[in-house]
């Protein structure tokens, strides 16, 4: 019945969207918001047992469990981060009536007269019990505490996608292209879906390795810890306000790179240290003292120190998704190899591999973040032994910048776009590998007019290729000679776009609601007891859409003593 539902939904979905796709932009990946991160939650529920005044000088402490779900809405918006648009056409360089926008198929083992719309549903659901304890220091300094929050985390992404295949295509790669033989249908992939698997290499190319598109993925972990020494220099029966240092010990997981869309636990392996401020006001109290109504804020500012990923990064100047075009592998040239009548040496030579980028350019990386904001108001009402309260959370950080990255290996590969890679010698019947690069190909095909002729016209510098005086041609049947680069133009670690792979500023804006039960004091302990729910909006630029949009329901209970 669910996979029936899913059928439905994608059908449905994929025959909504027009036939034309959007300009691509976007980022490789989605840095979110830690679990561990949450001044909504560590507000709600307990502000009675908190930060009190203790005229005797005793100390106090108190304990919260909440355990929370949560799961993410506007699947759309958050493809619209990583692609400008939910929906992708993919057809092949033969395709009778190929979009500007569409991306070439054949990158992807896929036939020449291949075409599919492919939908992206994005999802995250989390559960979480966040595990908390409060300390009250007065005993040695009057107002000074100690706080502890460590979430346990389970959370599962799914970068899942619909494609309806309007074209399958028969075409065989011919001779060179691919291979140095023709490979046949078959042989290629059979879907978008497939290739984005990785299950299979075709031909000379390799099966992708990172940036995995497999369903879903779940990770299970204790988010960041956070720990935090405060001191309250107002403090009086009504009222408080108080500043703190704050440490999170990140003990989540780091960003390998794996998977598109790859779930996180915490914060992505960043030490945080940063400042604390919090205060409340009790603004009416009823004469019997049972109702009252007060007013309470947190704000946390901290850094983000640098933590060791793993991110892929798209090639400067090749657009976005440019990091699943395909690479040639390139090392020195055969003496043999000469282009143009003057006999010029071929300095590089195609080696017989093509990779897809995303296998080269998925790099380490240290990362930081500036700065990490946190805040939370909320209004608060009694009445005897229950509370309600009522506000806003707001989350901000800092665009990601790199500290240190790995380096591209330079002068290793070249953009191989839509030209061949080899050209057969007629004389001999051999096929030889050539050196035609396209360092202006983009995710929409190769640079210039295409290549229908598999004379390679539009590689970078070209001349005709020969071996051993003999001239070279697009097959051995053929009287189109075929051309190299003179010379080939290689990738390197500059022609890595950082910006590619780094999460931009990200905005915010929650708001949330807790009902919350506190029994009577009739022990030295008071247990109480509470629920609540919030919708979390993703604030950014329209463009950058760069926060999952999440609505979350808790249920928050403790004991102070």
């Amino acid at each position: 019945m669910k996979l029936s539902c899913r059928i439905i939904l994608c059908i449905v979905l994929l025959g909504t969207i027009q036939r034309c796709s959007a300009v691509l932009f976007g980022r490789s990946f989605l840095s979110p918001r830690s679990q561990s991160v949450d001044a909504a939650r560590d507000l709600v529920g307990w502000q009675d047992f908190i930060n009190l005044y203790q005229p005797d000088r005793s100390a106090y402490q108190a304990t919260a469990i909440t355990p929370m779900y949560a799961s993410m809405f506007h699947s759309e918006k958050t493809a619209e981060y990583f692609f400008g648009t939910n929906t992708l056409l993919f057809s092949g360089s033969a395709y009778p009536v190929r979009g500007s926008d569409d991306i070439l198929a054949d990158y992807f083992g896929l036939p020449t007269d291949f075409h599919s719309r492919v939908v992206f549903e994005p999802s995250v659901h989390t559960t979480s019990v966040d595990l908390a304890w409060y300390y009250g220091l007065d005993a040695y300094l009057q107002g000074a505490y100690l706080r502890v929050h460590a979430p346990v985390v389970r959370t599962t992404w799914a970068m899942d996608l619909c494609e309806q295949i309007e074209s399958s295509g028969t075409n065989p790669y011919p001779a060179g292209y691919m291979a140095s033989t023709v490979v046949n249908r078959s042989q290629m992939n059979a879907s978008v879906r497939e290739a984005l698997s990785g299950s299979k290499s075709v031909g000379d190319i390799e099966a992708i390795r990172y940036g995995l598109v497999t369903g879903a993925h779940t990770r299970v972990g204790l988010s960041d810890i956070q720990l935090v020494a405060g001191y309250n220099p107002v403090l009086g029966g009504l009222h408080h306000f108080g500043l703190n240092m704050r440490l999170s010990i990140p003990t989540g997981s780091h960003a390998q790179g794996h998977y598109f869309f790859e779930p996180i636990v915490g914060n992505g392996g960043h030490w945080e240290l940063g400042l604390g401020l919090t205060g409340h006001g009790i603004l009416y109290e009823n004469c019997e003292g049972d109702g009252r109504f007060g007013l309470y804020a947190d704000a946390n500012f901290t850094h983000l120190f640098s933590s060791h990923q793993r991110r892929s990064f798209d090639l400067d100047g090749s657009g976005t998704l440019s990091r699943y075009i395909l690479l040639e592998r390139m090392a020195e040239a055969d003496p043999g190899l000469t282009l143009s009548t003057a006999g010029i040496p071929a300095e590089k030579q195609y080696q017989g591999q093509l990779v897809p980028a995303i296998n080269a350019t998925t790099l380490c990386a240290d990362i930081a973040v500036a700065l990490q904001i946190d805040c939370a108001l909320k209004a608060a009402c009694w009445y005897k032994n229950l509370s309600i309260d009522i506000g806003y959370n707001g989350w901000a950080r800092t665009k990601e910048y790199i500290t240190d990255r790995q380096q591209f290996p330079s002068g290793t590969f070249a953009v191989k776009g839509d030209a061949l890679v080899y050209g057969f010698d007629q004389v001999t019947n051999a096929f030889i590998a050539i050196n035609g690069t396209e360092s202006r190909a983009t995710m929409q095909g190769g640079q210039g007019l295409g290549n229908s002729t598999l004379e390679n016209i539009n590689v970078n510098n070209p001349q005709p290729a020969f071996f051993d005086g003999n001239e070279l041609f697009s097959s051995t049947a053929a009287l189109e000679s075929v051309r190299g680069s003179a010379p080939a133009l290689l990738l390197h670690t500059c022609d890595i776009n950082d910006y590619s792979g780094l999460a931009p500023a990200t905005l915010t804006h929650r708001f949330f609601v807790h009902l919350s039960y506190e029994w009577p004091a009739a022990t030295c302990c008071t247990p109480y007891i509470g629920g609540g729910a919030s919708v979390e909006m993703d604030g950014s630029d329209k463009k950058t859409r760069s926060a999952l949009s999440q609505w979350a329901v808790w249920l928050k209970a403790g004991f102070a003593c």
